[in-house]
């Protein structure tokens, strides 16, 4: 992303904006359904723990049975509302 900074400036704004955006409005809907945290599960790499961490989420000490069955390989990360 720092090169479509760099290069358009507009582009990566838009970007950037729609990318808040659409994090807020996934927050809004869990929150509104009772929700107090929300789950993650992504490949389990440096950049993708660092990234999530980024936006406040944590790696689980355990993660939901349901959730590990699906994706047993995923590194699992959590985010309090």
């Amino acid at each position: 992303m720092s090169v479509l900074k760099d290069h358009d400036p507009e582009i990566f704004a838009a970007i950037t904006a729609e990318e808040h955006r659409q994090r807020d409005e996934l927050e809004l809907i869990a929150r509104d359904s009772g929700d107090t945290s929300i789950v993650v599960s992504a490949t389990p790499s440096l950049n993708t723990v660092r990234f999530y961490q980024a936006l406040g989420y944590e790696p689980v000490a355990e993660p939901l049975p349901e959730l590990y069955e699906l994706e047993p390989e995923d590194v699992h990360m959590q985010k309090s509302l």
